[in-house]
Protein backbone atom coordinates (compact mmCIF):
# COMPACT_ATOMS: atom_id res chain seq x y z
CA UNK A 1 0.00 0.00 0.00
CA UNK A 2 1.24 3.41 -0.87
CA UNK A 3 1.13 6.20 1.67
CA UNK A 4 1.31 8.59 -1.28
CA UNK A 5 -2.03 7.26 -2.53
CA UNK A 6 -3.57 7.47 0.93
CA UNK A 7 -2.55 11.13 1.11
CA UNK A 8 -3.93 11.71 -2.41
CA UNK A 9 -7.35 10.44 -1.34
CA UNK A 10 -7.25 12.59 1.80
CA UNK A 11 -6.42 15.64 -0.33
CA UNK A 12 -9.40 14.97 -2.64
CA UNK A 13 -11.59 14.63 0.45
CA UNK A 14 -10.26 17.93 1.84
CA UNK A 15 -10.97 19.67 -1.47
CA UNK A 16 -14.57 18.42 -1.41
CA UNK A 17 -15.12 19.48 2.20
CA UNK A 18 -13.84 22.98 1.45
CA UNK A 19 -15.94 23.17 -1.70
CA UNK A 20 -19.10 22.19 0.17
CA UNK A 21 -18.45 25.02 2.64
CA UNK A 22 -19.26 27.30 -0.32
CA UNK A 23 -16.82 29.98 0.84
CA UNK A 24 -15.52 32.05 -2.08
CA UNK A 25 -12.38 32.89 -0.09
CA UNK A 26 -11.40 29.20 -0.13
CA UNK A 27 -11.56 28.29 -3.84
CA UNK A 28 -7.79 28.66 -4.06
CA UNK A 29 -7.39 26.11 -1.24
CA UNK A 30 -9.71 23.70 -3.03
CA UNK A 31 -7.47 23.94 -6.09
CA UNK A 32 -4.33 23.54 -3.98
CA UNK A 33 -5.68 20.25 -2.61
CA UNK A 34 -6.59 19.15 -6.15
CA UNK A 35 -3.03 19.75 -7.32
CA UNK A 36 -1.69 17.92 -4.28
CA UNK A 37 -3.97 14.92 -4.88
CA UNK A 38 -2.75 14.57 -8.47
CA UNK A 39 0.89 15.05 -7.48
CA UNK A 40 0.71 12.50 -4.68
CA UNK A 41 -1.11 9.96 -6.84
CA UNK A 42 1.65 10.30 -9.44
CA UNK A 43 4.30 9.86 -6.77
CA UNK A 44 2.43 6.82 -5.45
CA UNK A 45 2.33 5.35 -8.94
CA UNK A 46 6.04 5.96 -9.43
CA UNK A 47 6.87 4.57 -5.98
CA UNK A 48 4.87 1.40 -6.68
CA UNK A 49 6.91 0.92 -9.86
CA UNK A 50 10.17 1.64 -7.96
CA UNK A 51 10.91 4.71 -10.08
CA UNK A 52 12.78 7.54 -8.39
CA UNK A 53 11.46 11.04 -8.91
CA UNK A 54 12.72 14.52 -8.23
CA UNK A 55 11.04 16.38 -5.36
CA UNK A 56 8.87 18.66 -7.44
CA UNK A 57 5.31 19.92 -7.78
CA UNK A 58 5.60 19.86 -11.58
CA UNK A 59 2.80 17.64 -12.89
CA UNK A 60 4.23 17.78 -16.41
CA UNK A 61 7.52 16.27 -15.24
CA UNK A 62 5.88 13.69 -12.99
CA UNK A 63 3.29 12.90 -15.65
CA UNK A 64 6.03 12.20 -18.19
CA UNK A 65 7.60 9.70 -15.81
CA UNK A 66 4.21 8.05 -15.28
CA UNK A 67 3.47 7.78 -19.00
CA UNK A 68 6.92 6.32 -19.57
CA UNK A 69 5.80 3.44 -17.33
CA UNK A 70 2.24 3.16 -18.65
CA UNK A 71 1.51 4.87 -21.94
CA UNK A 72 -2.20 4.10 -21.54
CA UNK A 73 -2.56 7.01 -19.10
CA UNK A 74 -1.15 9.63 -21.47
CA UNK A 75 -4.63 10.97 -22.33
CA UNK A 76 -5.39 11.22 -18.62
CA UNK A 77 -2.23 13.21 -17.85
CA UNK A 78 -2.85 15.98 -20.39
CA UNK A 79 -6.02 17.46 -18.79
CA UNK A 80 -4.42 17.86 -15.35
CA UNK A 81 -1.06 19.42 -16.25
CA UNK A 82 -2.31 22.96 -15.68
CA UNK A 83 -3.13 22.12 -12.04
CA UNK A 84 0.62 22.49 -11.40
CA UNK A 85 0.26 26.24 -10.90
CA UNK A 86 -2.08 25.75 -7.94
CA UNK A 87 0.81 24.36 -5.88
CA UNK A 88 2.02 27.91 -5.40
CA UNK A 89 -0.08 30.49 -7.27
CA UNK A 90 -2.42 31.56 -4.48
CA UNK A 91 -0.33 30.68 -1.45
CA UNK A 92 0.98 34.18 -0.90
CA UNK A 93 -0.70 37.58 -1.14
CA UNK A 94 -0.28 39.20 -4.49
CA UNK A 95 -1.98 40.33 -7.59
CA UNK A 96 -3.37 36.99 -8.72
CA UNK A 97 -7.09 37.04 -9.30
CA UNK A 98 -8.84 34.60 -6.99
CA UNK A 99 -10.30 31.55 -8.73
CA UNK A 100 -14.05 31.20 -9.19
CA UNK A 101 -16.32 28.46 -7.88
CA UNK A 102 -16.62 26.78 -11.29
CA UNK A 103 -12.83 26.60 -11.56
CA UNK A 104 -12.67 24.91 -8.15
CA UNK A 105 -15.38 22.39 -9.09
CA UNK A 106 -13.63 21.66 -12.38
CA UNK A 107 -10.36 21.11 -10.49
CA UNK A 108 -12.02 18.57 -8.21
CA UNK A 109 -13.52 16.71 -11.15
CA UNK A 110 -10.23 16.52 -13.03
CA UNK A 111 -8.20 15.55 -9.96
CA UNK A 112 -10.75 12.96 -8.89
CA UNK A 113 -10.79 11.40 -12.36
CA UNK A 114 -7.00 11.27 -12.46
CA UNK A 115 -6.60 9.71 -9.00
CA UNK A 116 -9.26 7.16 -9.93
CA UNK A 117 -7.37 6.37 -13.15
CA UNK A 118 -4.11 5.88 -11.26
CA UNK A 119 -5.80 3.54 -8.78
CA UNK A 120 -7.27 1.63 -11.70
CA UNK A 121 -3.79 1.08 -13.18
CA UNK A 122 -2.41 -0.40 -9.96
CA UNK A 123 -3.11 -3.75 -8.31
CA UNK A 124 -5.53 -3.78 -5.40
CA UNK A 125 -2.75 -4.30 -2.85
CA UNK A 126 -1.34 -0.89 -3.82
CA UNK A 127 -4.60 0.85 -2.91
CA UNK A 128 -5.09 2.55 0.45
CA UNK A 129 -7.55 0.77 2.73
CA UNK A 130 -10.59 3.03 2.01
CA UNK A 131 -10.22 2.33 -1.71
CA UNK A 132 -9.72 -1.41 -1.12
CA UNK A 133 -12.86 -1.60 1.00
CA UNK A 134 -14.80 0.22 -1.69
CA UNK A 135 -13.59 -2.22 -4.36
CA UNK A 136 -14.35 -5.25 -2.22
CA UNK A 137 -17.85 -4.00 -1.47
CA UNK A 138 -18.51 -3.22 -5.15
CA UNK A 139 -19.19 0.41 -4.30
CA UNK A 140 -15.95 1.73 -5.74
CA UNK A 141 -17.84 4.29 -7.80
CA UNK A 142 -19.06 5.95 -4.58
CA UNK A 143 -15.48 6.81 -3.67
CA UNK A 144 -14.94 8.75 -6.89
CA UNK A 145 -18.28 9.90 -8.25
CA UNK A 146 -18.61 13.34 -6.74
CA UNK A 147 -18.54 15.17 -10.07
CA UNK A 148 -21.31 13.07 -11.55
CA UNK A 149 -23.60 13.95 -8.63
CA UNK A 150 -23.13 17.71 -8.82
Amino acid sequence: MSLWLEKAIKDITSAKILFRANDATQWHQVLFFCQQAVEKSMKGFLTWHAVKFRWTHDLVELGKQCTDIDGAIENDVSPIKDLTEYAWEFRYPGEDEEPKKEEAKNGICRAEKFVSTILGRLPLEAHPEPARKAVRSRFYFFLFNWCRKK
